[in-house]
């Protein structure tokens, strides 16, 4: 200690005494993680160097950007939500929340002296690095800023928070408070920022509380009995075989439901006395369930878990995870299914306080490191406006900050825009092609058109292909013909074959998949067992 203080000035050697005297005196504050932090924290103990639970946002700021507004606008939200300037230590073997002091959170990066063709490249470059660049969490913050310059009048704005610390809702939040404060700030003005009388801590402390007191067990005992018996494992055909432990890659095809089919959806709906969710849910069931040809479906589906008007300005990670069993037996009509669908929903957000992570421990389902647990498919739907960043006097524009990894197998995300949906495909590129994932999405068009239509119709007999998809898929695609090597034999072409494709599906009956490695095994040993026999050349074996 002594030689790292030669050197310093005076009143360096102060503010170091001041600050170790105001640490001393003012210790970290600590709490508990919540039961959602402590999966997405146990995770990543399990892969630390990776990103995929990073939740990064970026925007292009053309104009004249005051940057000591916006570092100012940063460093406010950072002290107004403790969850922003906290780490996440190991204490006796068990992950803590320990809030540290407010620190100046924005980096600059000045690319203005690059050629004016390499700068965007640069950014973009810069950008893919800092959004998969891995968090520390045990001594650094989950929340990263950093301004690329690009010129006087533009600038790219990057935030990476770690999911630990942010969700969807906290993120209209964040949007909200920057653009007040830099607005504020601007003007001179304070700006006016609901008070916050709880931070997320409080909220972790008092979810554990209620946990302990088993005030929410009788919520656990639906659940229970709701997910009883063998968990279905979603089963949808690959174009990959599935690696022995589940891998995270992935990338997301954009998808579109236009006004005309919007309205439709939602005059059924209204008719039907469904909500939008149920509807879409629904379709989606139908879809995987056409798929794979399992009628007991399981599909997570996110909620915002802000009961109290208390936590609905705080910015932490509260979303939870259902479990929804969508159950297709019997080849209901797509009314009836609907009906099941509505009833079980609605019996879902009736008990919807029971962490998932808790769930997991108390079903103890078969734990295979395939696939993850429970169910492998999601399903979401975003219906309350997002928040757009605005920064007074620049054009700001969101660039996309897709990360390419997908959760699960697939997911579908939608969002109302005004009078249309958008969103999103997202799915795990170890397992599907990008085409087979853009078919699927054709296919649950097709579906809800003709359940809004004909929703009498038993859901096994509901039209998955329009004219176009149906010439394409079984008349141009199934030419199988094939100009077959006169010069070789079919054992010398299959061992071609073997020799380029071991790993490659050859045969499918039923769940049973052999690759063309496995069958030219059991093929061989099917000769030398008919050799043995006495089979030789130009004896007829029946098959």
């Amino acid at each position: 200690m002594t030689k790292k203080l030669e050197g310093l000035t005076p009143e360096q050697k102060r503010k170091l005494l001041a600050k170790l005297l105001a640490r001393k005196n003012n210790p970290p504050k600590e709490s508990p993680l919540s039961f959602s932090q402590r999966r997405l924290w146990f995770l990543h103990q399990l892969e630390p160097d990776g990103a995929s639970y990073n939740s990064p946002a970026a925007w292009t700021l053309e104009g004249a950007l005051d940057v000591d507004a916006l570092r100012n606008a940063l460093t406010e939200v950072v002290r107004r939500h403790e969850v922003f300037r906290s780490t996440f230590p190991r204490i006796n073997g068990e992950p803590v929340q320990r809030v540290g002091p407010v620190q100046l959170p924005l980096k600059i990066v000045d690319l203005t002296s690059l050629p004016g063709d390499n700068r965007d490249q640069e950014a973009e470059q810069r950008q893919r690095a800092e959004f998969q660049r891995p968090f520390d969490l045990a001594r650094k913050t989950a929340f990263r800023a950093v301004l690329l310059k690009l010129t006087d009048q533009r600038h790219r704005l990057l935030l990476t928070m770690h999911h630990l610390v942010i969700d969807g809702w906290s993120r209209n939040l964040l949007n909200d408070e920057i653009t007040r404060l830099y607005s504020g700030i601007r003007q001179n003005k304070k700006a006016e920022l609901p008070s916050l009388p709880r931070q997320y801590s409080d909220f972790s402390r008092s979810q554990l509380q209620e946990w302990e007191s088993s005030r929410s067990h009788p919520h656990l005992d639906y659940w229970c009995d709701h997910l009883a018996g063998d968990l279905p494992v979603l089963e949808l055909p690959l174009d990959r075989p599935r690696p022995s432990v589940q891998t995270y890659r992935g990338s997301w095809v954009p998808v579109v439901l236009d006004k005309t089919i919007f309205q439709e959806i939602d005059d059924f709906r209204r008719r039907e006395g469904v909500t939008l969710f149920m509807t879409l849910l629904t379709v989606y069931g139908v879809l995987l369930h056409r798929l794979t040809h399992q009628a007991d479906l399981l599909i997570g589906s996110p909620v915002a878990n802000r009961g109290r008007a208390d936590l609905e300005r705080v910015i932490g990670f509260f979303v939870n995870t259902l479990p929804l069993r969508v159950d297709c037996a019997g080849s209901p009509t797509f009314r009836q299914l609907l009906g099941r669908v509505r009833k079980m929903a609605l019996q879902a957000y009736a008990h919807q306080d029971v962490p998932f992570e808790k769930l997991v421990e108390a079903l103890k389902p078969d734990r295979d490191l395939s696939h993850s647990p429970v169910f492998q498919a999601m399903f979401g739907l975003q219906t309350v406006a997002t928040t757009p960043l605005s920064l007074q006097g620049l054009k700001v524009r969101a660039e996309n900050t897709s990360l390419d990894a997908a959760k699960v197998d697939l997911t579908l995300n939608l969002k109302v825009v005004e009078s249309h949906l958008e969103g999103y495909l997202e799915f795990n590129t170890d397992l599907f092609d990008r085409s087979t994932v853009e078919g699927w999405f054709a296919q649950f068009r097709n579906l809800l058109r003709n359940a809004l239509q004909y929703p009498d119709t038993p859901v096994d007999r509901l039209e998955l292909l329009d004219g176009q998809e149906f010439e394409r898929l079984v008349v141009t695609e199934n030419q199988t013909r094939r100009e077959f090597p006169r010069q070789q034999t079919v054992p010398q072409r299959f061992a071609e074959i073997v020799a380029a494709h071991p790993d490659r599906t050859a045969v499918v009956y039923g769940k049973e998949r052999l690759r063309y490695a496995e069958l030219d095994q059991r093929s061989t040993a099917l000769a030398i067992h008919l050799q043995r026999l006495g089979v030789s050349r130009d004896r007829l074996v029946g098959i």
